[in-house]
């Protein structure tokens, strides 16, 4: 605060002056002593005066600074002051000016040892701005009262320590502008007294940036009835460790406004019924302060009304807010409450309360931790209650659905995640661990989604400040390097995405901190392998005093010593039959039981498979689709030639070949994979051979070239598998490349949309691969030319619609990198999503004779048939290799326009039509009997007497079973079939003549 001039002047005129020692009247009395100078001083002042650093002043009488005159304290001065003796500035000016390194002493002038009395204290009355009192780096000790400021205008006092005094600190009674920053105000009964009497102003006051440590109030704020006490403020101050941190009174009829408490530290206060802050007064801004380890943190009392309690950090207070009867409107918003022990919220009164927007999280056990005590229902929306699962909220809530005579909480609805505009929360379940002898800190991910970094506080811990501080980024686990120890204040914070400073946690965008503590440690998850006889356990810490542990597993082993730290565990069969099993360490304190737990994990040995010996052509690279492996930790290919991998670590990476692997026409690749059980390794041999190109032409029945797509089928001993495919030129030629030596089926395809109603076929000329023509590759192939017939009949168009699904099979049947891609021009979408793709569906009439259509199944694997007339049809699939079963007779109609669901399934060596995926057909199937069946049925086939036929049965599953028929034979339409080879389940089967396709279907019993 600025001083005013003239008094600035008579400060200047006192500074120069030469004076070294002066009399006061009668009443001053001088001595000096042969080794330090003393002087006694006391009584009314006359003249302005100075003290010297060099001379030690005693207060023998009351020292009086009366109006219009000024002592000034020289930095480094001592005054001693007499029993029950006062210093009193009395309207008059007061300088006691110190500096950092040079403080200002007031003390009790002890003559003897062990004297324990007090002095008065300074007293500063009707101070104003001509006459000011300005305290810088004092120390006043053991006082009655340290410093009184009554009606008084502009004192400052900064930079000062207050201890020993016996009922207050300092104590400001009616006054205003009155400023107490950056003071240490400890040891005293109470802190700091605020007084305002009846009819009295306090008014724009300020305590700040100042640390309150005392045994009964830290702050105590008093206003008698009819006081005003208006624009106060209580700011960034450190509050500790009193039995009330903050205790704010009212005797009614106040005039009230303006006046907050804002960024404190109010911490460790209320012993076991004390508060942090006590507020029975209107009209009080609480913001962004941070209550932690408070008995309980805020009670807002019957005249604390209309008051805002925001943005604030509740951490670890026995009780967090109680809000008490007759506190009426207040706003409990935008709050942070988080480990509280009992209650976070207590609630006596539901009048004008809005507790809204806060966070409420890392809640401890089962407790209810909002209570309502009142009958009155109260509604209290929009928090976050650390879960967004109802039932569980509803446990955290005391309300009428625990107690019929309190009313309801009506929390709904409710945020389903943290509010990030609030203060954010301590990092959560914070502990040290020796670990090897190092210190581990380790705490659970905050659940903010604006947190930016995790920050780790170490070194010397005084007033709620560390010396030193790392940011470890988001990490919920460090080591601590440096000479820390296991016992050091060690503590985490969390930090949200704006620029950390120093105010960072007041400005709620550093959370407070949260302590470690100390924590035993079991060791870290562990791999072994699957059949280790034992494993010893030797990493164990309890770095507390503890009275017993004891181990435990939730599997079948067992340990050497169940109360050794370092135990031998040997496993049992459930262990290893369930890959592990879960090992704790319990201690046992005096107080409690703490465990810490890790997995052991049991692990197979590592297995390899590289793939089977293949061919490739020269030219060309492999991909290795094949290989797996399975139990390892990490995997390397080898290679006997020069070729390279394009990822060597992957499980299935293309190899391209060397000059040397296709001048030897050979080369072996090894897959070689490792674990904590060791390594294993397999290899497959690939031979290279020559190439050779096949070429040709599409044509159809006007001799016209044709554009559409050509599928090489390599048959070898074992399979026939898609091996090649290409698409022709607008002029129908086409031609693969490169082709290895060995029989090829080609398959040509026109689009499914085309004009002239074409439909696929083989070289030469055939729909079935088992009618088609083998190409023996050992050459080039040249004019392989391949006709696409048109279908046997056009149909007309109707309503009536045909769809299925073709179903995804086993890998080995399979070449998916051939099938799942797009055959057709102009598609970019990814195929084989829920069925093979690409597989040739044939519709024909119920004869079996006439084709009428074919389509490709899609991405998802589905086919399609649309716009149909009604009538009968049946279906088959073509894929080379696998002989096709056509369905039964599918029939549509007006009533029964639509057949979906249709499953086409590859089942050995057969492609087919699941035939219970047709179900509406068996009641117009032929009619059987008997029917359950067991060594023989008869089918009623209207067959003639001498017309041929076949007969082929199915199990349900679409598994062909005709060869375990016996006899059959005709009379008069009526089959006779042997069936007693058939074991008990559903059949279907059809009966095939040159005129039609029946189906049927027949149970055998159980046998």
């Amino acid at each position: 605060m600025p001083i005013n001039i003239s008094i600035g002047l008579k400060i200047i005129k006192l500074l120069n002056s030469l004076v070294s020692y002066f009399i006061l009247a009668s009443l001053f009395t001088m001595s000096i002593n042969s080794q330090a100078q003393i002087v006694n001083v006391g009584g009314v002042i006359e003249n302005d005066r100075i003290f010297y650093k060099d001379t030690t002043y005693i207060v023998v009488q009351d020292l009086i600074i009366p109006k219009n005159r000024s002592l000034t304290i020289s930095p480094g001065t001592v005054i001693k002051i007499n029993f029950g003796r006062n210093i009193i500035v009395d309207n008059g000016s007061f300088y006691a000016i110190g500096n950092q390194s040079d403080s200002i002493y007031f003390l009790s002038n002890y003559t003897e040892p062990n004297q324990i009395w007090k002095w008065n204290g300074l007293q500063i009355k009707n101070s104003d701005y001509e006459n000011p009192s300005i305290l810088h780096y004092l120390k006043v000790f053991n006082a009655e009262t340290a410093i009184t400021l009554e009606n008084s205008i502009n004192v400052q006092v900064e930079n000062t320590f207050i201890s020993g005094s016996q009922n207050a600190g300092i104590n400001i009674i009616n006054s205003s502008f009155c400023y107490i920053v950056n003071c240490a105000i400890k040891n005293n009964y109470n802190g700091v007294e605020i007084h305002t009497s009846d009819g009295g102003l306090t008014a724009n006051n300020l305590v700040s940036n100042s640390f309150l440590k005392n045994e009964n109030h830290n702050i105590n704020i008093f206003i008698e009835q009819n006081g005003k006490y208006v624009n106060n403020q209580l700011n960034d101050n450190i509050i500790s460790q009193g039995n009330n941190g903050i205790w704010i009174d009212n005797g009614g009829n106040t005039i009230n406004y303006g006046n907050s408490i804002t960024k404190n530290v109010i911490i460790n206060n209320g012993g076991d019924v004390g508060y942090g802050l006590f507020l029975a007064h209107d009209s009080i801004i609480v913001s962004n302060n941070i209550f932690w380890n408070n008995n309980t943190a805020i009670f807002t009392a019957e005249k604390g009304k209309y008051c805002g309690i925001v943005n604030n950090s509740f951490y670890e207070n026995r009780w967090a807010l109680a809000i008490g009867g007759g506190s009426l409107g207040n706003n409990i918003l935008n709050n942070t409450f988080s480990e509280n022990i009992q209650e976070t919220i207590s609630i006596k009164e539901t009048s004008g309360i809005n507790i809204e927007t806060n966070n409420l999280v890392n809640n401890s056990g089962e407790n209810y931790i909002v209570i309502n005590n009142t009958p009155d229902n109260i509604s209290i929306p929009g928090n976050y209650w650390g879960t967004d699962i109802e039932s569980k909220i509803s446990k955290l809530i005391y309300d009428r659905n625990d107690n019929p005579d309190v009313g309801d909480i009506v929390f709904k609805p409710y945020l389903d995640s943290i509010n990030n505009r609030n203060p954010i929360s301590p990092p959560y379940n914070v502990i040290k661990q020796l670990v090897d002898n190092v210190v581990r800190v380790s705490w659970m991910p905050n659940p903010e989604t604006d947190l930016n970094n995790y920050y780790l506080y170490y070194g010397n811990y005084k007033d709620y400040k560390f010396t030193s501080d790392e940011n470890i980024g988001k990490d919920t686990l460090v080591s601590v390097s440096g000479d820390i120890s296991i016992y050091d204040i060690i503590a985490v914070t969390s930090q949200d995405t704006t620029n950390h400073t120093s105010s960072s946690q007041l400005n709620g965008n550093e959370s407070p901190y949260a302590f470690a503590r100390l924590y035993p440690f079991a060791g870290d998850d562990t791999l072994v392998c699957k059949y280790v006889n034992s494993i010893h356990f030797d990493r164990g810490s309890i770095p507390f005093d503890y009275e017993s542990l004891f181990w435990t597993t939730n599997g079948d082993g067992i340990f050497d010593s169940y109360e050794y730290i370092f135990p031998i565990y040997i496993p049992g069969e459930e262990d290893i039959n369930a890959g592990g099993a879960l090992i704790t360490l319990n201690v046992i304190t005096v107080t409690d039981t703490i465990s810490d737990s890790f997995m052991l994990r049991m692990i197979n040995e590592p297995i390899a498979f590289a793939g089977n010996d293949t061919i490739i052509v020269a030219d060309t690279s492999i991909l290795i689709e094949f290989a797996h492996a399975y139990n390892f930790q990490s995997l390397l290919w080898l290679t006997s030639g020069d070729g390279v991998f394009d990822n060597d670590t992957i499980i299935n990476p293309t190899y391209t070949p060397g000059p040397i692997d296709t001048e030897t026409g050979n080369f072996v690749i090894e897959l070689i994979v490792t674990s904590e059980c060791g390594s294993t390794s397999d290899s497959m041999l690939v031979a290279i051979e020559p190439h050779f190109s096949i070429e040709g032409r599409l044509w159809t029945s006007s001799n016209t070239a044709y554009d559409g797509t050509i599928v090489a089928y390599r048959k070898d001993n074992i399979s026939t598998r898609a091996f090649l495919i290409e698409t022709s030129q607008d002029d129908g030629n086409f031609r693969f490349p490169k082709v290895m030596r060995g029989g090829y089926y080609v398959y040509a395809l026109p689009d499914t949309n085309n004009i002239d109603n074409l439909v696929p076929g083989y070289y030469a000329h055939k729909r079935h691969w088992d009618q088609a023509h083998i190409i023996n590759v050992d050459a080039n192939v040249y004019d392989l030319d391949i006709f696409l017939s048109a279908v046997d009949y056009v149909l007309p168009e109707g309503e009536a619609t045909i769809s299925g699904n073709m179903v995804m099979p086993e890998k080995s049947n399979v070449n998916g990198e051939l099938y799942c891609q797009p055959w057709l021009l102009g598609s970019n979408l990814e195929y084989c999503i829920g069925g093979l793709s690409n597989i040739t569906v044939f519709l024909f009439d119920q004869t079996y004779s006439k084709l009428m259509d074919y389509t490709l199944t899609n991405e998802f694997g589905n086919f399609y048939f649309n716009d149909l007339p009604f009538g009968k049809y049946i279906i088959d699939a073509e894929k080379a290799g696998y002989y096709p079963i056509p369905s039964t007779v599918i029939t549509t109609s007006p009533d029964n326009p639509n057949i979906s669901g249709i499953k086409i399934e590859i089942a050995d060596k057969n492609i087919g039509v699941v035939p219970n995926s047709i179900k509406y057909q068996l009641t117009g199937s032929l009619d059987v009997y008997p029917n359950p069946a067991s060594n023989s049925i008869k089918v009623i086939s209207f067959l003639k007497a001498d017309e041929d036929y076949s007969i082929r049965i199915f199990s349900y599953n679409g598994v062909e079973m005709t060869n375990k028929l016996g006899y059959n034979n005709n009379q008069n339409g009526v089959i006779s079939i042997q069936v007693e080879l058939l074991p008990s389940g559903l059949y279907f089967g059809n009966i095939k003549s040159n005129s039609s396709v029946n189906s049927f279907y027949f149970i055998i019993r159980d046998k």
